[in-house]
């Protein structure tokens, strides 16, 4: 799809301004409610692609967090080290 990035190279670009929502996000500041304004857009659009069976258990929005924050944190430690 043309214009279109992977996670990766996202990660790359603004992988500064993602870790610094995450650290925010500790501190309770004003960029961590900015940040959990991206982010709960960013889940809700995902989670509407998802497909989790029903009798999984699961909720989507859930599912959809869960992964996208243990996909963020692998590109944090790659990045950093």
């Amino acid at each position: 799809m043309p214009g279109s990035s992977t996670l990766s190279e996202v990660y790359e670009r603004h992988g500064a301004v993602i870790r610094t929502w995450t650290e925010a996000e500790l501190a309770g500041d004003s960029v961590a409610r900015q940040g959990d304004h991206v982010l709960t857009g960013l889940t809700a659009a995902l989670a509407r692609r998802v497909r989790v069976p029903r009798r999984s258990g699961l909720d989507p929005t859930i599912a959809t967090l869960a992964v996208m924050m243990m996909v963020e944190r692998f590109h944090c430690y790659a990045a950093t080290g």
